[in-house]
C-alpha cells in the first residue's frame, strides 16, 4: 500500500531544499563576485569600528590610512573606487584627500565620499562641485551606508567599463 505524504510535508521538505540551493548559489555568487576594495581616510579609531561593524559582509575589502601621507601612498599602489573620508582630521581634510586623487590621476578617480558630524546642504553642495560622490552624517544608518558605498562603487566600475580600463 502506498504511504500518502501529507501536502504539508512535501511543502516544507521543498522549503528545505529550496533553502540550502539558495544558500549555496549565495555562496558561489560571493566566491566569483569581487570585493570592493574601500579606503577610510582618517584617525577616529570609533568612526572605524563603526564603518568595520557595518561594512563586515564578505562585499567589502577595508583598507585604513590614518594620515593623509598613508592615504597618498594606497592611492597610487592599489586600484581603489571609493574613499570614505573625514570632513576634517588632524594633519588634513577631504580637500587634500581630493587634491591627492586628483595629483595621482587616477582614471576613473575613485569615489569620494565625506563624512561629517554635520551634513548640510553647504557641504554637499562643495563636495559634489568640487567632483566628490556624497556626503555621509554620523553616526551611520547601516543602510544608507552600505547603499551610497555600493552605488558609488558601481558608478566608478561602469565609468572603469565604458573606458576600457580594467578593474
Amino acid at each position: 500500500m502506498e504511504r500518502i505524504v501529507p501536502r504539508e510535508s512535501r511543502v516544507g521538505r521543498f522549503d528545505v531544499e529550496a533553502r540550502i540551493w539558495i544558500a549555496e548559489h549565495q555562496r558561489a555568487v560571493h566566491r566569483d563576485r569581487p570585493q570592493i576594495p574601500l579606503l577610510l581616510v582618517g584617525p577616529f579609531d570609533n568612526d572605524h569600528a563603526a564603518l568595520r561593524s557595518i561594512l563586515r559582509k564578505p562585499d567589502f575589502r577595508l583598507l585604513r590610512a590614518r594620515s593623509l601621507r598613508r592615504a597618498d601612498v594606497l592611492l597610487r599602489k592599489a586600484t581603489i573606487p571609493v574613499v570614505v573620508v573625514e570632513r576634517t582630521f588632524p594633519g588634513g581634510c577631504w580637500k587634500d584627500v581630493w587634491a591627492a586623487v586628483q595629483k595621482a590621476s587616477l582614471r576613473p578617480a575613485p569615489r569620494l565620499i565625506v563624512v561629517a558630524n554635520r551634513a548640510d546642504d553647504r557641504l554637499w553642495n562643495e563636495v559634489v562641485h568640487a567632483g566628490g560622490y556624497d556626503v555621509l552624517a554620523k553616526p551611520f544608518e547601516s543602510e544608507e551606508l552600505v547603499g551610497i558605498i555600493t552605488a558609488a562603487w558601481d558608478h566608478w566600475r561602469l565609468e572603469t567599463e565604458a573606458a576600457g580600463v580594467s578593474a
